[in-house]
């Protein structure tokens, strides 16, 4: 018999199980479902009702059905996310969901004087006061269960599933960067803005900057992320919020200048379809290059 004892094994990371979805997070994102609804609802189906339904009055009501569009967008990606078992398959949403309220909160917190503490009907004093509640509460929340993630036992899988195609990868990069840019330039306030195809004010101009910095994060993080599991909630919730955008400004069109900026707002809802359209279409296993 051998005397040689034999050599340890270097244990192979793709054997250990990738970081789990916390039951925390999931509980968080059934919770969201239902505030993002109530959001969307009030801001898109009740756009010409916001003296009375919302926490501020939105004027023109295609502002507020724009900003309702992005929250039912999002529903998409919250309430498919909870079927994620994979940390990396809900890190998009999660990550934009912290960005977004943190954005939304800095808004919010340049503009309380706008908001229906004390003036209008109950209904919309309760609307203001729940959005308070809602984003003071959301983004160190959120950061809460981020950090929980990050400490949570498991690997970085590899990337072994579908990937995004290359082109696609490039496009969603380059029209996050766009998106974000422009949404950096809105949260300037209504001087900024005056290129924008209907009147804003500064907090309308900020509210919609919010949803144009977050998805365009959400885009650029699609890109490096890569992979199709990893990607498709958020590429879903993508198209969706770019199919009501377009919906509002046709609902609301009488507001809008149709100029060239005004057929940007539905051209490039439409350009973001169609990207995640193609992004999803055609997959390739194999596994991409770093």
């Amino acid at each position: 018999m051998s005397n040689i004892e034999p050599t340890p094994r270097t244990l192979d990371a793709s054997a250990s199980p990738p970081k789990p979805v916390l039951e925390l997070v999931r509980r968080w994102f059934a919770i969201d479902v239902f505030v993002l609804a109530a959001a969307g609802i009030q801001c898109f189906i009740l756009a010409t009702s916001t003296d009375r339904w919302f926490a501020w009055t939105v004027s023109p009501p295609v502002s507020a059905a724009v900003v309702g569009a992005g929250y039912f967008g999002s529903i998409v990606m919250v309430f498919e996310a909870r079927q994620a078992r994979r940390w990396v398959d809900a890190r998009v949403v999660i990550l934009s969901t912290l960005l977004f309220a943190s954005l939304t909160l800095a808004v919010t917190l340049l503009h309380l004087d706008k908001f229906h503490f004390d003036t209008g009907p109950n209904s919309a004093r309760v609307a203001a006061a729940a959005w308070l509640v809602v984003y003071v509460v959301v983004p160190p929340f959120v950061l809460f269960l981020v950090v929980g993630q990050q400490r949570t036992r498991g690997v970085e899988p590899e990337r072994v599933g579908p990937l995004l195609p290359r082109p696609a990868r490039v496009l969603l990069l380059i029209e996050g960067c766009l998106l974000a840019a422009l949404g950096v330039v809105l949260f300037g306030g209504a001087e900024r803005a005056k290129f924008w195809p209907w009147r804003l004010t500064d907090l309308t101009a900020r509210a919609i900057s919010a949803w144009l910095i977050s998805l365009g994060a959400m885009l650029v993080l699609c890109s490096a992320e890569r992979e199709v599991a990893r990607t498709r909630y958020v590429l879903h919730s993508v198209a969706t919020a770019a199919f009501f955008w377009i919906l509002a400004v046709l609902r609301f069109r009488g507001s809008v200048q149709w100029d060239f900026g005004g057929a940007m707002t539905i051209a490039v809802p439409v350009v973001l379809i169609a990207t995640v359209i193609a992004a999803l279409q055609r997959r390739t296993t194999l596994v991409a290059s770093p």
